[in-house]
């Protein structure tokens, strides 16, 4: 099993902003995309909330995307804004969300088990396939690919951010 990590791309972010909104947006997009995702941690301590969330996406039969976001929200103050002539309930907050991820070749079934790993003789065989026959394909085909992945991600989290800090004060 080859386990590629991709690295760390970090977002900062203070001002207004709608957390259910953007915690809505980013699962959407995760979905949009084929990711099954599981929320590891939640810990709501006012003012500050952490949320650690794992997506898998499989690509092919022995080959899986995985993206970790860990989420940081301090200093959390409900606001009332208006936005579009409408008054809405929102947060002035700052945010770090972390975003990584990793390529993982025979990863496990439903089971928990490895096709591969079974024997020795089938491990030993896993062995040299990935790393004589697949390993350059594995780098450039898929680890390249999935860390643009997550920039445009971020880029994508960005744009939404900026989109939701427009508003009044009232």
């Amino acid at each position: 099993m080859v386990q590629k990590q991709i690295p760390k791309t970090i977002l900062k972010y203070k001002g207004i902003f709608d957390i259910s909104t953007l915690y809505r947006f980013i699962a959407e997009w995760l979905i949009n995309e084929g990711f099954e995702f599981q929320e590891k941690v939640y810990k709501h301590k006012p003012p500050e909330i952490e949320l650690s969330w794992v997506a898998r996406k499989k690509i092919t039969g022995y080959v899986l995307y995985q993206i970790n976001l860990e989420f940081h929200f301090y200093g959390i103050k409900d606001i009332e804004v208006i936005k579009d002539g409408i008054k809405r309930k929102m947060q002035d907050a700052r945010v770090e969300i972390t975003f990584s991820g990793k390529v993982e070749t025979d990863y496990p079934d439903i089971y928990g088990e490895r096709r591969w790993d079974k024997s020795a003789f089938t491990a030993k065989l896993k062995d040299i396939f990935e790393d004589y026959v697949i390993k350059k394909d594995i780098d450039f085909k898929h680890v390249d690919p999935l860390y643009y992945y997550i920039l445009k991600f971020y880029e994508d989290v960005k744009k939404f951010l900026e989109m939701q800090a427009v508003g009044e004060l009232s």
